[in-house]
Formats: structure tokens, C-alpha cells, sequence
């Protein structure tokens, strides 16, 4: 569907977040739908891509055509003008070390933020140049301890390390990237646990999210809901979904709360 029309039929849903797209849109920014976890955050002018090049599906979740791969990595269509890929950790599902460097290689002015750990396997990748070290930004920190602010002009984030979900996977980084941009701030869980104790330190923003992307499994539970709460953004989209959740399913789990799904690469969304 072209913008324009786009936007026509999609203002008399900004209350109920119809399921019928896959970007997420605001009046002034975009959220773009990839994969799983993969999103693009733009207002026309700044681009934020999240977790958007991996190769593994564990045989469950959503994934990347080659096709729409490579329309990321060569800057093709919307995908031109990256100025910044974020990445939340490191699992296969969400981190491609060969993809990313192959679009660094592509495009100069794209910087890569991710923690140090993830920018090593970045820099272990065969084709890596000393020359990229100056597209990589380190974000570092503390564990559910407080937040890096990184501010690049147009827009800024600000990133935090919220404890990834299964006890098996606490001691990973798992980064948790708030987007300001154009007025709207958007938050990335990544793959938080979906506890409320675990996002205590981001108290201090509870209500100022236009949008929260968390994993599914935060819908599922009563401790899920209580951290969507602590957030308290104003609409939530869930994403991470693997194959047997349909938006049917979710709508169950839904009732009439401000949530909506993410399910397909091009639906879309539109928030005020």
C-alpha cells in the first residue's frame, strides 16, 4: 500500500492499533516490521534499524527472505540512508556477524551500537577492516542498573542491560533501546525477562513511551502484564512470535487492552 493511501485508511484506527499492517506509525515517525525482532524506525529523514539481520530461526520464528536480506545490506528502497543498526544481544535469531559486516563494508555512514561483547564477533568476522572501527559504538551498561544516553543530532537513545528471559541466559547481555525521535519515544525489550522486578530501573520513564516492542511471552502471564505495566507505554505490539500464534490467539489474550501483534513483514500500524 502506497504512504498516502496508507495513511488514509489507517487514521480511523490510531485508537485500536488495527492488526491490519506491519509498520507501526506515528504522524511524523515509522515502525517498520522485519522479522522476529527486527524493526525500522524512521521519520523521513533519521533511520534506526533493530536487530534487523540474523540467520537463525531455530526453525520456529519469523525470518528474512535472501531477497529482503540484501535490500537491508545494499541500502536498497526504503532501507537507504541507515544512520544507526542497534543490536539487543547476541543470539543467532537476532545478530548475524557476516551480514552486518557486509553492510558496514556497503555504507560508511552507517554506525553499529551494540554491547562490546557483540562488536567482537563483529570484529572477528573475516571481512572485517580496521577502517569500520569508526562505525562501531560501544554500549555498556551496568546490569538493571541505569542507562547510556547516546544523542545523534536529529534523534537519541538511550540503552539499558535488562536481564534476558530464562534463568539459562541471565548472565547474557541482553540491551533494552529506547528511540527518541521526532517527539516519540519508542522502547525495544529485546529479549527481557518478563518479570516486573527486572525493569525497576527504568521507573523513571513509566508513561513516557508512545510505543513498547516486547516478546510475546510478556502477554501470556500475570508477571508479563505487571512489567508491561511498570512501562505503562501507551500502545504495546508484541513480536518474537513463533509458528502456532495467530492473531486470533493473541486477541484472546489481548481483551481489551491497548496491545496489537506483529506477525507479518509489511503490516503496519499507526499510533498518534
Amino acid at each position: 500500500m502506497a504512504p498516502n493511501r496508507l495513511l488514509t485508511a489507517a487514521l480511523a484506527c490510531l485508537a485500536t492499533m488495527s492488526a491490519s499492517g506491519s509498520e507501526v506509525e506515528s504522524l511524523t515517525v515509522t515502525v517498520t516490521y522485519l522479522a522476529n525482532e527486527g524493526v525500522m524506525i524512521s521519520d523521513g529523514a533519521s533511520v534506526v534499524l533493530i536487530d534487523p539481520l540474523f540467520e537463525n530461526d531455530f526453525g520456529t520464528y519469523q525470518s528474512l527472505s535472501d531477497a529482503q536480506q540484501q535490500a537491508i545490506v545494499n541500502g536498497e528502497g526504503r532501507y537507504d540512508g541507515i544512520d544507526l543498526v542497534l543490536i539487543s544481544h547476541e543470539h543467532g535469531d537476532h545478530f548475524d556477524a557476516p551480514l552486518l559486516t557486509e553492510l558496514l563494508l556497503n555504507d560508511a555512514g552507517v554506525t553499529l551500537g551494540a554491547a562490546s561483547s557483540v562488536l567482537d564477533l563483529v570484529r572477528a568476522d573475516e571481512r572485517f577492516d580496521e577502517r569500520l572501527e569508526a562505525q562501531l559504538l560501544a554500549i555498556d551498561p551496568e546490569p538493571n542498573a541505569g542507562v547510556v544516553e547516546n544523542d545523534f543530532g536529529d534523534f537519541s537513545i538511550r540503552t539499558s542491560w535488562q536481564r534476558h528471559g530464562n534463568r539459562r541466559h541471565y548472565d547474557l547481555v541482553n540491551l533494552v533501546h529506547q528511540v527518541d525521535m521526532a517527539g516519540q519515544r519508542i522502547v525495544h525489550l529485546g529479549d527481557a525477562d518478563a518479570k516486573p522486578e527486572n525493569f525497576d530501573n527504568l521507573r523513571d520513564y513509566a508513561g513516557s513511551f508512545e510505543l513498547a516492542l516486547a516478546p510475546v511471552w510478556f502477554f501470556g502471564n500475570d508477571p508479563g502484564h505487571a512489567a508491561i505495566e511498570v512501562l505503562s507505554a501507551r500502545h504495546t505490539v508484541a513480536f518474537h512470535v513463533p509458528d502456532g500464534i495467530t492473531r486470533e490467539r493473541f486477541e484472546q489474550l489481548r481483551d481489551d487492552r491497548p496491545w496489537s501483534i506483529f506477525v507479518e513483514h509489511g503490516e503496519y500500524r499507526l499510533v498518534e
